[in-house]
């Protein structure tokens, strides 16, 4: 067992009890139906399914299979089948009692809408706690185009941007940045990095060395805006390709600030 009950866990960290309930309440319905329709008119076709389904929840107890898209097509692929066949199979009082649970969850999505829309983005958790906004990286909004902060580099912990990001600066005015460095084989083909602000070019640095360099830049001051740098890289570098980790992303600069 490497990850216990990993799959049943994303559904209540993301959707809760009530999500929870609803995705059990289509399993289940889905199960009943095929079983069903086995018994009454010998469709041998529903027993593959049936064990897909069923192996496809008890496996995500024990394993992480569920976290690659493309298994997820094949649990709807069964509920797709299920759903083919008529619930004229079920007994009249299961047919009324899944009628009443069918109403009931179209009642329990429409409260859970209105609960997420008065919550939205968990404000008011991050309210409790005294944070901007409810996540671990508090300045993730004002970097776009870039990964999170990285604290494995014996350089610092710097923001690394693909071929292009964008920093978002509240209000304008003086900004410090500071730049990385860290491409393979600049001293032969040197790091083009082009810094922009409203379709204009702020400033050009080449790096023909591993090095970091601060920059000062002076945006026109907005209170209550936001003004927007642009930063493009001449190259990317893949840390996979040439250190041999598994660090696989693309990486163009490292950023500090501002």
């Amino acid at each position: 067992m490497t990850h216990p009950i990993m799959f049943f866990f994303p559904y209540l960290y993301s959707g809760g009890v009530v999500g929870l309930f609803l995705w059990l309440l289509i399993i289940g319905y889905a199960v009943m139906i095929l079983i069903a329709d086995l018994i009454k008119n010998q469709n041998l076709f529903n027993i593959p399914v049936i064990i897909s389904i069923i192996s496809f929840h008890i496996y995500g107890l024990f394993q992480t299979m569920q976290y690659i898209p493309m298994i997820w097509l094949l649990i709807f692929l069964n509920l797709g089948y299920a759903m083919t066949i008529g619930d004229d199979v079920l007994p009249a009082r299961v047919r009324r009692v899944s009628t009443l649970m069918t109403k009931l969850s179209v009642v329990l999505v429409g409260v859970g809408f209105l609960v997420y829309a008065a919550h939205f983005e968990s404000k008011d958790l991050a309210a409790k706690y005294g944070l901007r906004i409810y996540s671990q990286d508090q300045e993730r909004d004002q970097y776009a185009g870039f990964f999170q902060p990285s604290q494995r580099w014996q350089y610092g912990d710097y923001r690394w941007c693909g071929k292009r990001g964008a920093i978002y600066v509240p209000g304008g005015g003086d900004v410090g940045l500071e730049f990385r460095c860290q491409t393979p084989g600049v001293e032969k083909e040197p790091l083009v990095l082009t810094v922009f602000h409203e379709g204009q070019v702020l400033d050009i640095i080449s790096f023909s060395k591993e090095e970091s360099v601060r920059k000062m830049y002076s945006l026109p001051e907005t209170p209550g805006k936001e003004q927007q740098i642009i930063l493009e890289v001449s190259r990317t570098w893949n840390a996979h390709k040439y250190l041999g980790n598994f660090d696989r992303r693309e990486m163009g600069i490292g950023v500090k600030g501002p």
